[in-house]
């Protein structure tokens, strides 16, 4: 979580890099709704540079974190092999492509909206409805990913919906 706030944080452009692309990058508003004359289509750039930031992280940690589950679970099995998982756990590239594309377009639009709402309230409240606002704007998208993946994850098929019990029983 740290990472990705950090990387879509509003901040002061750093010296520009050397090449044409770190230049180009820099010159982007720091998110979609930043304060500035950007033309659209450096915000619409901005949206998809920090999708694709998300997406990388994304990966990354849930290549660490699934295979991170996969090693504890043998160290269980080794320690009491008659505790066995459930469920097969998935399989790790798949759902790190998936958590990759949930961040792309589930999470950078969300946080592209906050920070927007953010902004707007911080320029036209106090400082302590601003940071009231800005915890209740960040619980709320926290909790509105947290469902949301569920619901990728079906629409993709890492994850199978429960049968209800009825369902189980009538297939015996």
């Amino acid at each position: 979580n740290f990472v990705l706030i950090w990387l879509l944080a509003p901040s002061v452009a750093a010296k520009a890099g050397s090449s044409g692309l770190a230049r180009y990058v820099n010159k982007l508003p720091s998110f979609v709704m930043a304060e500035g004359s950007y033309s659209v289509g450096q915000r619409a750039m901005s949206g998809l540079y920090k999708g694709s930031l998300f997406a990388f992280c994304g990966f990354l940690g849930s290549v660490g974190g699934t295979s991170l589950a996969f090693a504890l679970l043998k160290v269980r099995q080794l320690i009491d092999p008659a505790n066995n998982a459930d469920k097969p756990l998935p399989n790790v590239i798949n759902n790190s492509l998936g958590w990759a594309s949930f961040m792309f377009v589930s999470t950078n639009p969300r946080y592209q909206v906050v920070n927007g709402l953010e902004r707007a309230i911080s320029g036209a409240a106090s400082p302590a409805v601003s940071k009231a606002s800005s915890l209740f704007l960040r619980t709320g998208n926290n909790l509105i990913g947290g469902s949301t993946w569920v619901l990728w994850a079906r629409y993709i098929g890492l994850q199978k919906k429960k049968e209800p019990e009825n369902d189980k029983k009538k297939a015996k």
